[in-house]
C-alpha cells in the first residue's frame, strides 16, 4: 500500500472538491484498465459533483461526468487541488 502524506481514498472527498488520481496500479491491469476505459488514470484532474452516500459517487474528469460505484472510489487513491493548483501554508517557528 503506497503511503504518501495527503494520499486518501476517493471515498473521502466531498461534493465540489477536487483531486487528482495519484495511485492505480496498485490493483492490477483489469483494474486499472476499466478505470483508464472511463477515462481515469494516474494524474487525471477530477471534481465530486455529488459523493456516493448512499450511491455512486458522481464524478467530472475531462469535461464528463462518471458514476462510480463505492467500491471501486474506495481503491482510487488521490490527493486534494485547489482552484489555484496549489495551496500555501504559512508556519509561525516558536523560538
Amino acid at each position: 500500500m503506497i503511503s504518501q502524506i495527503g494520499v486518501i481514498p476517493l471515498v473521502k472527498l466531498k461534493q465540489g472538491e477536487r483531486a487528482r488520481v495519484v495511485y492505480t496500479k496498485e490493483y492490477g491491469r483489469g483494474f486499472v484498465q476499466h478505470l483508464s476505459d472511463m477515462g481515469l488514470s494516474d494524474g487525471s484532474e477530477i471534481e465530486i459533483i455529488a459523493p456516493g452516500n448512499p450511491g455512486p459517487f458522481l464524478i467530472e474528469v475531462k469535461d464528463t461526468s462518471l458514476a462510480i460505484g463505492q467500491g471501486i472510489a474506495k481503491r482510487i487513491l488521490v490527493e486534494k487541488t485547489y482552484k489555484g493548483g496549489y495551496i500555501c501554508l504559512w508556519l509561525k517557528i516558536k523560538q
